[in-house]
């Protein structure tokens, strides 16, 4: 037996660009309400990335539980956007990457984590 209910109501809505309301006949636009459940991507959830020790001066450690991930990369970036440090593609699973930085500058820096090539994390971290 199903337990749902649905509706179909059909109307137009318009709106300038000021936000205000235009009225039937007048002109303006159809707003379509579609099903959340019916469209859309499915997306696996990707786990908390945590920095440690953060600030560092040695080594900055890249922690991400218990979940075993696969093709990870990251960058360092300084303020101005360039790229200091980099790293190839992981294809092992892991759940912890250590990152050297005794050679980089004191300064703060944004370490960006990629998975499958697709930026997945973004992170201020501070070199001593």
């Amino acid at each position: 037996m199903n337990n749902s209910c649905t509706a179909t109501y059909c109307d137009t809505l318009g709106v300038d660009s000021l936000g205000n309301l235009i009225y039937k006949n007048t002109g303006g636009f159809t707003l379509n309400v579609m099903n959340p459940n019916a469209i859309g991507l499915e997306e696996s959830p990707l786990p908390e990335f945590k920095v440690y020790p953060n600030p560092a001066s040695d080594y900055l450690t890249i922690s991400y539980g218990e979940t075993e991930l696969k093709n990870l990369e990251w960058s360092l970036a300084d303020l101005n956007g360039a790229i200091r440090k980099k790293s190839q593609m992981l294809q092992k699973a892991t759940t912890e990457l250590t990152i050297p930085v005794r050679e980089l500058n004191s300064g703060l820096y944004i370490l960006t984590i990629y998975h499958n090539k697709l930026a997945v994390s973004h992170l201020k971290v501070r070199i001593l």
